[in-house]
């Protein structure tokens, strides 16, 4: 052998592509005038059995274990099972070992590959889906609203309230007291009021939603027992409650989210299939999303201004807060952790209210 030539030290098995024999082959890398070349030798005789550029094949990535195949321009193919042998005298080739395959077989690469996808859907997540979740609603009429609306309202029916105990008159005068709020507001210059109907109801024992209030899609505003007997001689913060909800029908929230949710689930089919589960249970899904501190903020401006048209301070929402963290100030961290879109009641959201009736 010729320094220019580089003989494989381990038994190649050569298929042709017509015939299901193997044929025992050396390998020799060669260096010729125009570029390295792979000469397949019978093992036997020393005949040339073919002759291929080096840098036209497709040569086999590095493993740990097993064997190696190569695959011929002329349909057949090689077959080493020394793999390690089969490593080294490749790696003689110009070049040596591609670097994506250096990059595959790095824990360092592969790990910070692994990063960068958790950080692209993070990003994904957090503002790309919001921006293509608001434009999808758009396109959507607002009758899906209600007819998302009325599914989930049955669903609730079903899981977590039963028929307020309240007298009759309580959610008509509170419905009364909001649609005033939301009419000052509008002949002060503001929007048209939203079409909504206030509805009460009693949380089922083994739901414990509490003091809580949702707004659904479609103008339903469902409001516990619990919230009214807590704020029983409060009907100025109760009208800042309906406010507050007012502003996630205003501006679709819940809608919104599903929407949010619903593209996790298409994105979630295409990878692991069944979508059709998730469809199934939007109505209860949309009941246990939590609105984003963005959906807050617009609900907590929509009380402040009708709370303001009311000729009201937005400083009584404060009372709402204390009441539900109870007069050790720790029943916000004892509440049932299921509940009706919970509103935190943290310190940010108090002092943005206080801040509206200092400003007035």
């Amino acid at each position: 052998m010729s320094p220019s030539e580089r003989p494989l030290a381990a038994p190649v098995a050569h298929f042709d592509g017509r015939s299901a024999a193997a044929r025992s082959v050396s390998l020799v890398l060669v260096q010729a005038p125009d570029g390295l070349r792979l000469r397949i030798l019978d093992s036997s005789s020393g005949q040339l059995i073919g002759e291929h550029a080096a840098d036209r094949l497709d040569w086999p990535e590095h493993q740990r274990h097993g064997p190696r195949l190569l695959h011929l321009p002329d349909g057949g193919q090689l077959h080493c099972h020394q793999g390690a042998a089969w490593d080294r005298w490749a790696l003689q080739r110009p070049g040596g070992r591609p670097w994506i395959e250096r990059l595959q077989q790095s824990w360092r690469a592969t790990a910070l590959a692994l990063l960068a996808c958790v950080l692209a859907l993070g990003l994904m997540h957090a503002l790309g889906l919001p921006l293509l979740a608001r434009g999808v609603l758009v396109l959507l009429p607002e009758s899906v609203d209600a007819s998302v609306g009325q599914a989930t309202l049955a669903e609730i029916d079903q899981h977590w309230c039963e028929p307020s105990r309240l007298p009759d008159t309580t959610a008509q005068r509170l419905g009364e007291a909001l649609a005033r709020a939301q009419q000052q507001r509008a002949d002060q210059g503001g929007p048209a009021p939203v079409p909504v109907q206030v509805r009460l109801c009693r949380s089922r024992e083994q739901a414990e939603l509490g003091p809580n209030a949702l707004a659904l899609p479609g103008g339903t505003i469902l409001v516990t027992d619990a919230l009214v007997e807590l704020l029983h001689d409060r009907e100025d913060v109760l009208l800042g409650v309906l406010a507050h909800e007012t502003g996630h029908v205003r501006h679709r929230h819940g809608m919104r989210l599903l929407v949010q949710a619903t593209l996790l689930g298409a994105a979630s089919s295409v990878l692991f299939g069944d979508f059709g589960s998730l469809a199934g249970q939007i109505p209860l899904l949309l009941g246990q999303l939590a609105y984003s501190r963005e959906a807050e903020r617009e609900a907590d401006d929509e009380a402040i201004v009708l709370l303001r048209a009311a000729g009201l301070s937005p400083a009584v929402m404060v009372t709402l807060f204390e009441r539900l963290a109870g007069p050790d100030g720790t029943g916000r961290d004892n509440a049932p952790p299921i509940a009706l879109a919970s509103h935190p009641a943290d310190a940010e959201r108090i002092a943005r209210f206080q801040q509206a009736a200092d400003a007035r």
